[in-house]
């Protein structure tokens, strides 16, 4: 009877340890699809958004370029801001900005070939003000 009792015992510490390991790739395996979804839905929106995307930024462009100059110049940053793009243009601006946006993520890519994503808390958020240097009066 101990025999038995030793080799069902073993049977299911290496059935459970095979169950681990399937358990565990399957998981890697669901993971990557969800990384591959988002990867393929973050790609279809900058492709179905990228000339309202490059809209924004060329304004960003022309807003951030008066607004150094103004300061290089000591002139009104506020006035250089409104004559440039104007303060109602702006804020609507901003507001179809935020709808284009989308949380900003790193892809890395390790040895073994697989790439990770996540999000890269580096960046400044949208939601906050800046605290640069190029904002300051």
């Amino acid at each position: 009877m101990p025999k038995r009792h030793a080799l069902l015992v073993a049977y299911l510490l290496f059935s459970g340890q095979q169950l681990r390991d399937e358990l565990a790739t399957m998981y890697i395996r669901v993971v990557g699809r969800w990384f591959n979804k988002a990867d393929k839905r973050h790609w279809q929106h900058f492709q179905s958004n990228g000339r309202a995307i490059n809209r924004k930024l060329h304004g960003f462009m022309r807003l951030s370029k008066a607004l150094l100059q103004a300061r290089a110049q000591m002139r009104d940053l506020g006035g250089a801001g409104a004559a440039t793009i104007g303060w109602e243009r702006l804020a609507e601006g901003v507001e179809e900005t935020e709808e284009l946006a989308v949380p900003p993520i790193s892809v890395i890519s390790t040895s073994s070939g697989r790439s990770t994503v996540r999000f890269d808390s580096s960046l400044p958020s949208c939601s906050e003000p800046s605290n640069s240097e190029v904002f300051r009066a």
